[in-house]
């Protein structure tokens, strides 16, 4: 049996998780608990108390940093729609922000009746598996009364529409099927 690493020996249980895994490397609870148990007094309690506080304060204090938008590419260039385009067109103009496992970004550039030039960003893009910002031309489709933007990104054919609001991410990844995005 090999000898106990340090964290053994400090209480704290070292869990096994890969990439995919949102689980912590290192659990604090029996630690934590273990203290409790062991406290006898009001000091060991009270260290335990501002531990504890601690922790949560620097969460809060890094939250934003990490949650924060990428910044944008370099070489973006925002041109504002035509006036004379279609209101149910030039609504797909603009920065997007999606809610999925991944972090998700879209900024339509540029768009007209025929084409839209686009970024996406991703936390992990490609074989380094670290965020991007990928440009696209997508072309402009128009349904009915209703508009389209299909482009082809290298996990397959891509589909965006407006539902509401919102700006719907279909196709493409099967791991971000129908992702919907939100203005920012």
């Amino acid at each position: 049996m090999p000898p106990p690493t340090p964290a053994q020996k400090a209480g704290l249980h070292v869990r096994e998780t890969s990439l995919w895994s949102f689980q912590p490397l290192i659990s604090l609870e029996p630690f934590l608990f273990s203290c409790l148990k062991k406290s006898q007094g009001r000091q060991n309690t009270k260290i335990l108390i501002v531990f504890a506080v601690s922790i949560v304060l620097v969460s809060i204090l890094f939250c934003p940093m990490v949650m924060a938008a990428p910044l944008m590419p370099e070489d973006v260039q925002i041109v504002q729609p035509d006036p004379s385009l279609a209101k149910e067109l030039s609504a797909f103009f603009g920065k997007w922000e999606g809610a999925s496992r991944l972090g998700f970004y879209i900024i339509v550039e540029k768009i007209d009746e025929k084409k839209a030039s686009l970024y996406v960003w991703r936390s992990i893009c490609g074989e380094s598996m670290a965020p991007c910002w990928t440009r696209y031309e997508a072309q402009v489709i128009k349904e009915g009364r209703r508009y389209k933007l299909q482009f082809r990104s290298r996990f397959g054919n891509v589909e965006l529409t407006l539902k509401g609001e919102n700006l719907k991410y279909s196709g493409g990844d099967s791991m971000e099927p129908d992702t919907q995005l939100k203005r920012f």
